[in-house]
């Protein structure tokens, strides 16, 4: 009967061992993933900003164009040079 009691707390004592291994693992690949996550955030946000950055330029050229096209005195000089 003894020989079972020190088997079993062996058992126990072997599966606590391995079940801290695997917890560690566990714990380290998480922080592995979080660390590649944040940094594929970084980029996305960074990438985010320069097409923002962009997409104001391409908002002020607009605008620009868009008073020359509606401009009334380039309008009036275009019909004196068809006359």
């Amino acid at each position: 009967m003894s020989w079972s009691l020190w088997t079993f707390l062996g058992v126990c004592g072997v599966t606590a061992i391995l079940m801290d291994g695997i917890v560690k693992i566990m714990r380290t690949s998480k922080s592995k993933g979080a660390q590649e996550l944040e940094g594929q955030l970084q980029d996305f946000i960074e990438v985010a900003n320069e097409l923002r950055g962009e997409l104001m330029q391409m908002q002020a050229r607009l605008e620009t164009l868009e008073k020359i096209v509606t401009d009334p005195e380039l309008e009036l000089k275009q019909e004196l040079k068809k006359l």
